[in-house]
């Protein structure tokens, strides 16, 4: 839960951003420094694969949904890439960007900027994990494969050891991570306030849509890809800020909180006698609790 309180120097009425959540403890540093280590350790030390163990595509779907989607021409392939690398790290910046720049315009202290920059920290790195080990020791190849078979000159990597590097998505995956954390902070943390919240997320997880969607355009990544990617960009950017932060979900919610009655639940009933020279009976009373 979060309060927005007016600020106590402010004249003019500005309000000043005053969150409320579970704050990073020293196990969350230790994970979130841990997991940072693993992913540097891990670009470092492994090169990547130089051979395919995974050649075949999903059934039922991959090979259908590639007909159906991806582009005839290599210089439209190539550009919906490039506009998928744009898309991708605009994403992945912008969660850093904002927690850092709407506290501020509200008047904030530094710790909430501090705590949101290490719920990104910790979802970017979960996410780069998931990805990176299926990456570097898996070796899926790309459906680029398929066109290079029948054209070398199909994609500039036919001959590059990146067309074993398919599953999962990693631009998908780290736009979905970006876009999750934007929803958590924006929907439980309420940086905007109002609708502009939900426009936030709205407008993030429509961005995130489109880099997948540009990645199978461009003939990078099989359905099953982003499938997984964005599995994994909703754990990582949505789930874990939500249910470790904003939601712990060991603890017990507040009793006020738990009591979200359904709409049958909120009206009560009672009765009255009714009397009069010609009936008796009763009356059945309807009303609304408050």
């Amino acid at each position: 839960m979060l309060v927005w309180a007016p600020a106590p120097a402010a004249a003019d009425g500005d309000l000043v951003y005053r969150p409320e959540w579970r704050k990073f403890g020293a196990a969350d540093y230790v994970a979130t420094g841990a997991l940072v280590s693993a992913l540097v350790t891990l670009e470092l030390t492994q090169s990547g694969p130089t051979d395919a163990t995974w050649t075949s595509p999903a059934p039922y779907m991959d090979v259908a949904v590639r007909d159906a989607v991806v582009a005839s021409g290599r210089e439209t392939r190539e550009r919906a890439a490039l506009y998928s690398d744009w898309l991708w790290h605009g994403l992945a910046v912008y969660p850093f960007v904002d927690v850092a720049l709407t506290p501020l315009n509200r008047g904030a202290d530094p710790v909430p900027i501090w705590q949101m920059t290490m719920m990104n920290v910790q979802a970017f790195a979960t996410a780069g994990l998931l990805v990176r080990i299926p990456q570097k020791w898996l070796g899926r190849t790309r459906p680029t494969v398929m066109g290079c078979d029948e054209d070398p000159e199909y994609a500039s990597q036919c001959d590059s050891t990146i067309r074993f590097v398919s599953f999962p998505g990693g631009h998908f995956a780290a736009a979905t991570t970006g876009a999750g954390l934007t929803c958590a902070h924006h929907l439980h943390g309420k940086l905007y306030g109002g609708s502009a919240d939900v426009i936030a997320c709205g407008s993030t997880i429509g961005a995130a849509s489109l880099v997948g969607y540009l990645r199978l355009y461009a003939d990078e990544h099989w359905l099953s890809d982003q499938l997984v990617a964005g599995a994994i960009g909703v754990f990582s950017g949505y789930g874990l800020p939500t249910l470790l932060y904003y939601r712990p979900f060991w603890r017990s919610r507040p009793e006020s909180a738990k009591r979200v009655a359904s709409r049958a639940d909120r009206w009560r009933w009672t009765h009255a006698p009714q009397l009069t020279p010609q009936t008796a009976g009763i009356t059945l009373l309807l009303f609304e609790a408050r």
